[in-house]
């Protein structure tokens, strides 16, 4: 048979779990007979029709296979009879890890038979037996066997029937035993007793990692104990639990159970998960919880439902979160929520989303696409179903990138492109003057502030061709531009001393170097365009004539305001206009060396 082949292969699992046609006993005596010899590690046989003589059968290969370490008989109909086989066989078993029993109609009398192998057997770290029928006779067993076994880490005894009862012997497992690790008991009639009795042994439990008490009733007594467990030693994170995973969806918690819990978290440095769900935690919990998330810095799940018109405290949460770092999944009522979220408290959130670059998995009130237009929610969408830890922090290492996401800046869009209203002030071709204009005006520079002569103009410069304006991007704009507008000189009231005449660089600001082309070697009839800049520096200059001593002694006597009256009309010819394009001609610069030739 195939599933028979299956078994075969060393050092696998077999999956045959949920089958079209569900396997009988008699195809589990098969496989019974073949997992003796067999090799395998994982064999799921949930979900098929198998009974107390199926398990008998598995029970017996169990005892003489070496290698199976992990065992599913889910959903099946073993009852107690089954539970009993499988006990027995786990005295003599020496790898089974992990056994799951959920689903199959075990009592007191089969949980009891367990509970009496636990007592020797070692080996066993993973217990499932919820959905079933175990009250509080077997769960009573089960606490005696804890108080000797040092293997088991994980107990589940969800869906059972162990009440207020039940619950305090739990309490007292939880402060003998110091192996466990997870306990749940959701779905188990659990009221405010309960939930004190528990919350008193864990608050001596040092080993405990996750408590489910889920769908339950502890109410606000329940959840008050809760929170002085998880703040022993007067709230100062000093408790002695180390508990960081509390779930207590659906436990009848109304305002004072979530103001304490809140308040319990505000130092503590251990509980990353805390789901409240179902609860109703009203303005003055919803504030706490508020306060909370900003003080608390280990927090990384929160699970939590708001009633419509807590809009205060929906917008406190909502603002906090904005500032919190920790915090990466975020359930603000989840698809079963019993209350909907207000359209007020869902605009904070989508606000807050965009602004929080640490959230990777947010449902708000099950309406995961109203938060599409969210960078946060583009870059790290709403899980269908809530993943685990592992696999949300497999996802954890992005970059921001939600400028990817967002709408181009108008400043990145192409002049060509842009309206003439949308269009800037100063246009490239306005603000960018021709090379000869630049060299003419560092020059000019130089004589007002050193008093060197001034070279010989350029017999004639081209006109730098003016690109057309629907061609003009930002891409094309000048690597070198004067300002659009220098600031004005005030004349000089008093002569100044002539040393301090010549340091003077506060009339013109020299401007950034820019390399110069080749002036044209004789005028040209018709203006030619001048070449591209080539980033190379400028050439020195011609030897000044025999008479530039004498001229610099007399630019250095020459008064302040004569320099200002040349500096000024230099500045009326250099400095284009903001709102036009002309260009410099040579006979403008031809001119103006003569004028300042006059001058001196």
């Amino acid at each position: 048979m195939e599933f028979v082949a299956a078994l075969s292969a060393p050092g696998s699992k077999c999956v045959l779990s949920d089958r079209a046609v569900p396997l009988a006993d008699k195809d589990v005596s098969c496989i019974a007979e073949a997992l003796r010899d067999s090799g395998i590690v994982e064999l799921y046989l949930g979900g098929n029709e198998i009974t107390m003589s199926g398990a008998e059968d598995i029970a017996a290969a169990l005892r003489i296979n070496p290698t199976v370490l992990l065992l599913s008989v889910a959903d099946n109909s073993v009852s107690d009879e089954g539970a009993l086989s499988f006990a027995a066989a786990l005295k003599d078993n020496v790898s089974l890890v992990r056994l799951d029993l959920q689903g199959n109609g075990i009592g007191d009398r089969g949980v009891a038979g367990i509970a009496e192998v636990l007592t020797t057997n070692q080996v066993l770290q993973e217990l499932v037996l919820q959905r079933n029928e175990v009250q509080c006779q077997g769960l009573a067993a089960l606490v005696e066997a804890l108080k000797l076994n040092r293997s088991l880490c994980a107990l589940d005894l969800g869906a059972n029937k162990i009440a207020d009862v039940g619950a305090a012997s739990v309490g007292q497992a939880l402060q003998l035993n110091s192996t466990l690790v997870e306990i749940r008991l959701a779905a188990n009639a659990i009221g405010p007793e309960g939930g004190v009795a528990i919350a008193a042994g864990l608050a001596s439990n040092t080993r405990l990692r996750l408590l489910d008490l889920s769908d339950n009733a502890v109410g606000d007594s329940g959840a008050i104990s809760f929170a002085n467990a998880l703040a022993v030693g007067g709230g100062d994170g000093s408790s002695s639990t180390c508990l960081e995973t509390l779930l207590l969806c659906n436990n009848q918690i109304e305002v004072q159970g979530c103001v304490a819990l809140a308040d319990s978290l505000k130092a503590n440095e251990k509980v990353l998960t805390l789901e409240l769900r179902g609860n109703s935690m009203g303005r003055p919990g919803a504030l706490a919880f508020a306060e909370t998330i900003r003080a608390n810095q280990t927090l990384t799940q929160l699970d939590f439902e708001l009633e419509p018109s807590n809009e205060a405290g929906g917008n406190a949460i909502a603002e906090a979160m904005r500032t919190n770092t920790t915090i990466t999944e975020l359930n603000c009522g989840g698809p079963d929520a019993v209350w909907p979220m207000s359209a007020s408290i869902r605009a904070e959130m989508d606000n807050t989303l965009r602004i929080n670059k640490f959230l990777r998995g947010v449902d708000v009130d099950g309406q995961s696409d109203s938060l599409a237009t969210s960078a946060t929610a583009t870059r790290f969408p709403p899980p269908t179903s809530r993943a685990s830890r592992g696999d949300a922090e497999t996802s954890a290492g992005y970059l921001d990138s939600s400028s990817a996401h967002q709408p181009a800046p108008a400043a990145a869009t192409p002049a060509a492109a842009t309206p003439a209203a949308a269009t800037p002030a100063v246009q490239p071709d306005a603000e960018a003057p021709n090379s000869a204009m630049l060299e003419l005006r560092q020059k000019l520079d130089a004589f007002l502030s050193t008093g060197t002569s001034l070279p010989e103009a350029p017999a004639q410069a081209a006109p730098a061709a003016a690109a057309p304006a629907a061609a003009t991007s930002e891409e094309t704009l000048p690597a070198t531009t004067l300002p659009a507008a220098e600031p004005a000189v005030e004349p000089a009231t008093e002569p100044e001393p002539e040393p301090e005449a010549e340091a003077e660089p506060e009339d013109v600001p020299a401007p950034a170097p820019a390399a110069a082309p080749a002036p044209a070697p004789a005028p040209a009839p018709a203006p030619a365009p001048v070449p591209a800049p080539v980033p190379a520096p400028a050439p020195a200059p011609a030897p000044a004539p025999a008479e530039a001593p004498t001229l610099a002694a007399e630019a250095g006597s020459r008064s302040m305001a004569e320099k200002m009256m040349v500096a000024d009309e230099s500045r009326s010819i250099l400095t284009p206009s903001p709102t036009t394009t002309a260009m410099v001609s040579a006979e403008e610069l031809n001119r103006l060396h003569d004028r300042v030739q006059n001058r001196r």
